[in-house]
């Protein structure tokens, strides 16, 4: 017992120290912080777990435990290497931090190899390679059987709802296949199906609300052009056809020009076609997210009660907005949140570029609500349209705001 208490000494000494690293060093959660800290932890239990195992077997070598001396070492290499990048993740670099990494992770492997009772282990698989392989080669093929059999019982309890008349559920059963057979032909039929019916049951608002978010359905557009009750919908609200310019509200004594950039039955998505004011996305340089931001507070407040009138207000939507973490930096970007006003996010904008080009470009840079590098950053739209991913300070208070929203035309 006294040969392992120093192996367990060393061990408690270094956790304590990961710990305190942990609770007290500034740090940004991105991917350099978590590839540090990920791989400090699994090092540890790695060899917390070799330590227990070997103590509780007895495995000696020669009156020491072998291969410790140089793991040990390795794992007070490895929190200098954490507490580094850690402090260094609030830039953002993971290059540095992967390489570092990486060759930790090779010395870890051969010093264990080095070992006689562990390479057991390793020669033993390779002894009953055809085995290893064999099962190997099983799994794949059930995984591949599986695979395959899903989607077909999905596509036909998709076509079942379809047959019954339950078209909500067929259509979002069949989107949910993706790009399986016909799946996309036959949501679309599913919706066109629905317009039908609610027409026929002389719900004539909700059926124009179905069939024109499905247009580029060929037997859906020929319907609503076919109906007269249909057709004078369309020629009523054309007005709000996607690329077009509406004035809704006020701001600073000036009318607000949108651009409609999505629609969605009876509802549409405006975009400010300019900035409206520049402010900072957060009143002080902290961790925020757009849940807890102060530009979303004014936005919802001051903004949504100053600049539109009550009719007006009354057509905007609460809508459920999706904040999605940073794809490229796998910033955390908080919870979902419900606003009536709110800026688009990075793949929002992204979507938006591809449908239409030309509407991106501004009189100055301007903010999107998703996070930059870090969680004290947000993304920047420049005012040639081109995309600052690694975010701006949330304090800088000369970025515009162009807001986006919801409203119900038929409302």
């Amino acid at each position: 017992m006294k040969k392992q208490a120093p192996i367990w000494a060393a061990y408690a000494a270094l956790i304590a120290v990961f710990i305190a690293m942990a609770r007290w060093i500034p740090s940004e959660p991105t991917p350099t912080f978590f590839v540090a800290a990920g791989t400090t932890a699994a090092l540890f239990s790695l060899i917390g777990g070799i330590t227990a195992w070997r103590l509780h077997r007895g495995r000696e070598q020669g009156g020491r435990y072998g291969f410790w001396p140089d793991l040990f070492t390795m794992l007070a290499i490895q929190l200098v290497l954490f507490a580094f990048f850690a402090m260094e993740s609030v830039f953002c670099g993971v290059r540095e931090a992967t390489i570092a990494e990486a060759a930790m992770g090779l010395l870890t492997a051969a010093a264990i190899a080095g070992d006689a009772r562990l390479r057991w282990l390793l020669e033993a698989v390779i002894r009953h390679w055809k085995a290893v392989l064999g099962g190997g080669a099983a799994l794949i093929a059930l995984v591949v059987a599986v695979s395959l059999a899903i989607p077909m019982m999905k596509y036909h309890s998709a076509s079942g709802l379809l047959n019954q008349g339950k078209y909500d559920e067929a259509a979002a059963a069949f989107d949910a296949l993706g790009d399986y057979r016909d799946a996309p032909e036959q949501a679309q039929e599913s919706r066109y199906r629905k317009g039908r019916a609610l027409n026929e049951a002389g719900d004539v608002e909700q059926a124009w609300a179905t069939l024109t978010n499905i247009t580029d359905y060929g037997a859906a557009r020929a319907y609503l052009e076919g109906d007269a009750a249909l057709s004078a919908l369309s020629a009523q609200y054309a007005a709000y056809d996607v690329g077009n310019l509406v004035t809704m509200g006020e701001f600073e004594g000036r009318p607000i020009s949108w651009r409609v950039v999505s629609q969605q039955g009876s509802h549409r998505l405006l975009l400010a076609e300019d900035i409206l004011t520049a402010l900072p996305y957060n009143t002080e340089r902290r961790i925020v997210y757009w849940e807890t931001c102060s530009l979303r507070a004014w936005l919802n407040g001051d903004f949504l009660n100053g600049a539109f009138t009550a009719a007006e207000k009354d057509r905007i939507l609460e809508t459920a907005v999706v904040n999605a973490d940073n794809t490229e930096y796998r910033t955390d970007a908080g919870n979902d949140t419900v606003d009536r006003v709110f800026l688009l996010s990075l793949s929002e904008f992204e979507t938006l570029l591809e449908e239409h080009g030309d509407w991106k470009k501004a009189s100055d840079s301007w903010w999107l609500r998703s996070p930059g590098c870090s969680r004290i950053d947000a993304v920047v739209i420049y005012a040639s349209g081109g995309v600052n991913g690694i975010g701006t300070n949330v304090d800088w208070d000369r970025v515009g705001v162009r807001p986006a929203l919801w409203i119900d035309v038929l409302k």
